[in-house]
């Protein structure tokens, strides 16, 4: 396992083990009674099936760290699983051959199994009775099913939590986001990974860090947004002319900001309680400066609604208030007041269009 996992093969990997997991849940049938060759057969055939549902490698072969000492103990449970189906299907095979008196004694007697290893380990042998033996394969079985479970869980959980963060990564502007996603941690052991706090923090600060850089693109977003209408607000002469941003006292917080930011940027591990902290503060920020925003919009959006009314008002007084001319451009200015969104530039053009008509018509 040379190269990293990405979260897709993990999710392969993932199914790829769900094809066989469900085989693996064995039966050994009734446990007591005395044992006859029918039952033998049964026991031997549900053996059988499950080593037909197992793969030869459950876990990648060249799985290294902790994923490979799992795949070891799933070769070495195998292979004890391989020798007392072996032992048993002999046992079937004698039992079809003697004659019916002579079943009965075969079956009592201990069945010898030799114990052979993959590796240049002894061979070694163990005399069990036909239960125990039985007992034994599917106890191999339980196991591999156990490290496999886990690793599917590990597999899966690693997965999500790459796709978390690098989701909330992608979130962020393409300059912010390439220097991040390379730092998302290389998966090349999946249960020691897994199984890691070190890991699961490294990824969690990570997460911390990107909501911080985005609080900040919303704060500064928001920031422009009130600038922008600010400044269309001064232009067509709303509003009492005073910047609100000042006002909202951002400087020791944008401070903060400028002096941690380049630090998140380059990767550097900061405390994720202080991220999330800091993060509390930019929402709530955001927040103040959307509210200031809309007080803004409000109070122009206020301003050309009195004035529009208030030349309705003397164009009906004057006598000209119906004329055509005043009533297409009082249903225009209408229409920019009551626009989705609000735009202060078209709405305060068109009130002021109706304005220059009405004292047209006044002489």
């Amino acid at each position: 396992m040379s190269a990293a996992w990405e979260p897709d093969r993990l999710r392969r990997e993932r199914d790829r083990l769900d094809t066989f997991r469900a085989a693996l849940s064995y039966d050994n049938g009734p446990t007591a009674g005395a044992w006859t060759v029918d039952r033998l057969r049964v026991a031997h055939d549900r053996l059988a099936a499950a080593l037909l549902a197992l793969p030869a490698h459950p876990l990648p072969a060249d799985a290294i760290g902790a994923t490979g000492q799992a795949a070891v103990e799933v070769a070495d449970h195998r292979q004890r699983f391989d020798c007392l189906h072996l032992a048993l299907g002999a046992l079937v095979d004698q039992a079809a051959e003697v004659d019916p008196g002579g079943v009965w004694a075969l079956l009592a007697r201990p069945v010898r199994v030799v114990f052979t290893a993959a590796t240049k380990d002894p061979v070694q042998t163990e005399d069990l009775p036909v239960a125990e033996l039985v007992a034994a394969a599917g106890a191999e079985v339980a196991a591999i099913r156990r490290i496999v479970d886990g690793y599917a869980a590990d597999l899966a959980a690693l997965a999500d939590a790459l796709e978390r963060a690098g989701g909330v990564i992608r979130e962020l502007p393409e300059p912010d986001r390439a220097p991040l996603l390379a730092r998302l941690p290389a998966i090349t052991d999946p249960v020691g990974q897994a199984r890691d706090g070190r890991w699961h923090e490294q990824l969690a600060m990570l997460r911390a860090e990107t909501r911080g850089l985005a609080a900040v693109g919303k704060l500064r977003e928001a920031m422009g947004r009130l600038r922008s209408l600010f400044d269309d607000a001064r232009a067509e002469q709303l509003g009492d002319g005073v910047d609100p941003l000042p006002k909202l006292g951002l400087a020791p917080l944008l401070g903060r900001v400028d002096a941690l930011e380049p630090a998140w940027r380059e990767g550097n591990r900061w405390n994720v309680e202080s991220v999330e902290g800091l993060l509390v503060e930019l929402t709530g920020a955001t927040g103040n400066v959307d509210e200031a925003r809309q007080r803004l919009r409000v109070q122009c959006w206020s301003e050309l609604t009195g004035m529009l009314e208030a030349y309705r008002q003397r164009a009906a007084n004057e006598g000209h208030g119906e004329t055509p001319r005043l009533l297409s451009l009082d249903r225009t200015a209408t229409r920019h007041l009551h626009a989705r969104p609000f735009l202060i530039r078209p709405a305060a053009r068109a009130v002021r269009a109706y304005i220059r008509a009405v004292n047209e018509e006044s002489g």
